[in-house]
């Protein structure tokens, strides 16, 4: 199976980040390094690459799109996991601003910098549809600045991203 990503999120367009994923390119994004080579945090602590969310088919549904061969559920996967990851951009991608509080407070960005990987057997080799939305540590926040994703609402609504694949699926 194809094991390649494809970018996605209002953040990737903001860098020029389109299309299939390269993996030199995803490396530097992942160490925190933009495309024009800036280099997001300082050099005091290490820069987190990011959060992994994985979008997992019903069974029956993997069932259906690998043994049965029917394609048309993979492409309603992946059109429910873009819906759902949307949401999750609009809903949850946050920065953090020093503006009026030393010890910051969040800042609705809207702003996601992301690549889906479908993957198509569980770890047993099983037939099982999933998709892993790579969501790097970066967003743009409302005075152009790129900063390191506070990912705390993404964790905490992590149920209810769940629900909203499931009910896009």
């Amino acid at each position: 199976a194809d094991r390649s990503g494809e970018w996605f999120g209002q953040g990737a367009k903001g860098l020029g980040l389109d299309g299939r994923v390269e993996a030199k390119q995803f490396e530097a994004i992942l160490k925190g390094y933009l495309p024009d080579g800036t280099r997001l945090g300082s050099d005091l602590r290490p820069h987190r690459a990011g959060t992994v969310l994985t979008f997992s088919m019903p069974k029956s549904a993997s069932v259906m799109a690998y043994v049965a061969g029917d394609d048309r559920i993979l492409g309603a996967n992946m059109r429910a996991v873009e819906k759902t990851m949307g949401f999750v951009e609009r809903s949850y991608a946050e920065g953090r601003t020093y503006d009026r509080n030393r010890n910051g407070e969040p800042e609705k960005t809207g702003k996601l910098v992301y690549a889906l990987f479908p993957h198509d057997t569980s770890r047993a080799l099983d037939p099982q549809g999933h998709i892993h939305a790579v969501v790097a540590n970066l967003t743009r926040m409302a005075n152009g600045s790129w900063k390191a994703l506070w990912n705390g609402e993404i964790w905490k609504n992590n149920t209810v991203i769940g629900q909203v694949y499931h009910a896009a699926l």
